[in-house]
């Protein structure tokens, strides 16, 4: 979410569209209630970080930053604060996901709100993805040592994007069919995904 405007009561926002109001992005909340979730606890909580964009930049600044990023993300994927998170995550689910069907209390209602939530909540699912797929394509231009390891990670962002969303759509199809076979290639999906 981005901030657009603050007052003594609210802080504007704009939301995405599968969080807030389809009709209107633009949203108001409470200071008290961004400042609680800003603040929120957990593995997955934002640490009350902010950013503000402003003025020119020195390139070779720029290009350190970019690489200190990447070399940081790396680190952070490669080990997860706990196994729910990155690649150990991801490769529970690809373990898991053939049961579901089996498991769910009320599978249709339960893979489809999964599938949904996969794709448009938590990390943003393929939205996540395409977004650090950009960087990486906007980072070469900055390092130009990186070109062949930038464009090899562009490039499986860009398949991870495209499988993520698969999952989600057979999730929700699942829910339609009761047909579990479609959740092996689900399964398999995601195991690529770790593999690459």
């Amino acid at each position: 979410m981005a901030v657009y405007g603050i007052d003594e009561k609210y802080v504007y926002v704009v939301d995405t569209v599968q969080q807030g109001d389809r009709n209107n992005p633009l949203q108001k909340s409470s200071r008290k209630n961004i400042e609680l979730a800003r603040f929120e606890k957990g593995p997955m909580a934002a640490k009350a970080r902010t950013w503000t964009v402003s003025g020119s930049f020195d390139r070779r600044n720029l290009s350190k930053a970019i690489e200190k990023a990447l070399r940081n993300n790396a680190h952070t994927y490669l080990n997860p604060a706990f196994k729910g998170l990155s690649y150990l995550g991801i490769q529970k689910l690809s373990k898991s996901i053939p049961t579901w069907l089996k498991v769910a209390k009320d599978p249709e209602t339960d893979l489809e709100l999964v599938g949904i939530l996969m794709e448009r909540a938590g990390t943003g699912g393929s939205l996540f993805r395409n977004f650090y797929r950009d960087f990486l394509l906007e980072a070469q231009e900055f390092l130009p040592k990186w070109q062949g390891p930038l464009r090899e990670a562009h490039s499986l962002f860009s398949t991870a994007a495209s499988h993520w969303r698969s999952i989600s759509e057979i999730l929700i199809q699942t829910s339609k069919s009761q047909n579990e076979a479609p959740l092996l290639e689900a399964a398999r999906l995601a195991s690529e995904i770790v593999r690459n």
